[in-house]
């Protein structure tokens, strides 16, 4: 069970690093729309 949540937390904590990312990448291309998209993701 415990290693169950680990695996979940991560996999959220992944998420989110790469939803930061592309949120940065929009901002950098002046795609606001998709940043905020990505920001809320």
């Amino acid at each position: 069970m415990v290693q169950d949540k680990k695996i979940f937390i991560d996999n959220f904590l992944n998420k989110s690093k790469e939803a930061l990312i592309d949120a940065e990448i929009n901002i950098e291309n002046n795609r606001l729309n998709n940043a905020q998209n990505r920001i809320y993701s």
